[in-house]
């Protein structure tokens, strides 16, 4: 099978902190400092969109974000937020993928109680 069909598409997350610290699995900061969530792809023409939700507890979504048009795309698109309470947050991305299973991934960002100066 080749590797440049719609069955290989994948997307990755990428999480980036105040301080510049990237991790494709979790970062930590402090509430109100930005944090950068990162979506690229792999074979992205096979990709319709990319779904990217950001929750704080099952059931409760602080934001969600659809990143449409992904074809276009040639680097990292990249989406800043800032929270305002602590917490831990889960970041959920779902790639929808026609002819081929759907790709999704999950990541964490945890935020401490008060902003550093």
């Amino acid at each position: 099978m080749s590797p440049y069909t719609a069955a290989n598409a994948t997307i990755s997350i990428m999480l980036e902190n105040s301080s510049k610290l990237r991790s494709e699995n979790s970062v930590s900061d402090t509430v109100d400092k930005t944090v950068r969530v990162g979506i690229s792809a792999y074979l992205p023409k096979y990709i319709t969109s990319v779904f990217l939700a950001i929750t704080r507890s099952p059931g409760d979504t602080d934001t969600v974000f659809t990143f449409a048009k992904i074809s276009d795309w040639t680097d990292t698109q990249w989406i800043s937020i800032a929270f305002h309470s602590a917490g831990t947050r889960t970041v959920s991305a779902i790639a929808v993928i026609p002819e081929a299973k759907n790709d999704s991934l999950t990541a964490q960002i945890v935020i401490a109680g008060s902003p550093q100066s």
